[in-house]
């Protein structure tokens, strides 16, 4: 049976829950606060142009699930177009497992008609079927390949295009009820990369940047280890903060870990900022700001709802599931709009 979400007449998608206790857009105390404020910072650890400082404390999972990554080495799911004609800004999620599974926004997913990347974060619940909201990063292409199905890849979209998508979907999401992004914005983020690179692709595919440039991405993914009690970064890219990302548990983080070095790298690679890096009191700071913004509940899609996380300078999303964070991140707006 597919998990379906009142919407447009022609195609059932998402609706907004707003929590009994909170109107919506008002500040929402969740317990997580306290778990995110007693977090520790880590000392910063450099390679090239990217600086991350880790955030460390204890697992405050609230639920259990598994990753993309796990659910992946056991076959425990299926993504699909949603018809045979196929929708660029939706997919199929089967979970044939008894567990949730937590899907990441940015995650690249490959195959079927077109490669795709998630809109949102999404906590799957085990034997069922939802609807999942994604945007395309392969443009130039509208076929079935060899499968109909999807891969997971293990890499996200890029740091300044994950960005770029989740503002778009916030917005959109908090004016139409829809978790879409600005597809043209899309396309076009992915389509500059590959020219700046000059990366040829015949579909204008995302992935084809990340296997032109996969030995520099892997060189960045072997410096960062992450450590027993890491639950997730502080991230400058040359002098300035770019992103913050945070997971319930050290092993949820420990998997995502290498795909959200590669979208940083991907980044990091392309500017010439050299001259200092940001210390631990500006990472220190950056959190601040995050538990000092406004976190608004946009919608509900599979078990948790998604929370737009923002303040004057920085802006993300989050995942809660029974008022406790799974994953949640923020990105340095300035950096971003102007990179």
């Amino acid at each position: 049976m597919i998990q379906k979400y009142q919407g447009r007449s022609t195609t059932p998608l998402y609706i907004f829950h707003q929590m009994a206790s909170n109107k919506k857009g008002d500040n929402m105390n969740y317990s997580t606060f306290k778990n995110i404020s007693d977090l520790t910072m880590g000392e910063p650890l450099h390679f090239n142009k990217l600086t991350l400082f880790a955030l460390k404390g204890n697992d405050f999972s609230k639920i259990r699930y598994i990753t993309l990554q796990q659910a992946t080495k056991e076959k425990l799911y299926k993504i699909s177009e949603i018809s045979e004609e196929g929708s660029v800004p939706e997919l199929k999620f089967t979970n044939h497992g008894s567990l949730p599974i937590l899907i990441v926004e940015g995650s690249e997913l490959i195959g079927a008609k077109q490669n795709r990347v998630l809109n949102t974060s999404v906590l799957a619940p085990g034997n069922q079927t939802i609807i999942i909201p994604v945007s395309c990063c392969e443009r130039s292409r509208w076929s079935f390949h060899s499968t109909r199905d999807f891969s997971f890849k293990d890499r996200s979209m890029y740091s300044s295009s994950r960005f770029q998508k989740v503002a778009s979907v916030n917005e959109r999401w908090a004016s139409t009820g829809y978790a879409e992004s600005d597809q043209q914005k899309v396309w076009a983020s992915v389509s500059g990369k590959n020219q700046r690179f000059r990366v040829d692709s015949d579909t204008e595919s995302m992935g084809d940047f990340y296997d032109a440039y996969k030995s520099q991405m892997d060189e960045y993914v072997k410096v960062y280890k992450p450590e027993t009690n890491d639950l997730g970064i502080c991230a400058a890219i040359g002098n300035q903060m770019a992103l913050i990302e945070l997971f319930d548990c050290n092993k949820t983080f420990a998997e995502n870990l290498p795909m959200i070095i590669r979208s940083l790298a991907a980044d990091a690679i392309e500017i010439n900022q050299h001259q200092s890096v940001p210390a631990k009191e500006d990472a220190e700071a950056f959190l601040q700001k995050l538990l000092n913004s406004k976190f608004t509940v946009m919608g509900k899609i599979g078990m948790a709802q998604q929370v737009k996380i923002a303040n004057m300078e920085q802006e993300g999303q989050g995942l809660i599931y029974d008022s406790s964070f799974i994953h949640c991140f923020q990105f340095n707006k300035a950096f971003f709009r102007n990179f």
